[in-house]
């Protein structure tokens, strides 16, 4: 088995795996790792941004592992898009919005439901030259239950 996160990874992939925005495109790593190509594209990228943990109570061996999560759909900018369109935008906040419906219901892990609460969205834009792209990155957390010492145990809330 492997670290609650890494499932919680591997069930986001999942989930977010055909959308008719960005289809099998989704890959969970760093930027700096990997730059998407324009055939590539639109595509999403999953990161797992770390955890807190807090214990559930004085004397008691449970935490809740609040986990943070940045999901980004990303496009390339289209050059030269006509006066007063923007393009870009409209299909960034297209695939938002199938990202958030997405993870509207529980994603279930093993047999427990996790809920990904939204934290907001950032834009942004890279590259330069003819591959220049445009992102926008949703923030979410989610709360995984887990004993100490047995990080790999999903726990029912």
């Amino acid at each position: 088995m492997s670290h609650v996160r890494e499932q919680l990874a591997v069930a986001l992939v999942t989930r977010l795996t055909g959308l008719t925005t960005t289809g099998g495109r989704v890959y969970r790593q760093r930027p700096e790792e990997y730059a998407l190509q324009p055939n590539e594209l639109p595509a999403l990228r999953i990161f797992l941004l770390g955890d807190s943990a807090q214990s559930q109570g004085i004397g008691t061996p449970f935490y809740d592992r609040t986990t943070r999560v940045r999901i980004e759909g990303v496009v390339q900018m289209a050059l030269g898009a006509p006066a007063g369109t923007n393009p870009v935008d409209t299909k960034l906040n297209l695939i938002a919005s199938e990202v958030e419906t997405a993870l509207a219901s529980p994603l279930v892990v093993g047999t427990t439901q996790l809920y990904l609460y939204y934290q907001g969205c950032a834009f942004d834009s890279s590259g330069a030259g003819d591959q220049p792209v445009a992102v926008i990155g949703m923030q979410f957390e989610v709360v995984l239950m887990t004993q100490h010492g047995l990080p790999d145990t999903l726990l029912q809330a």
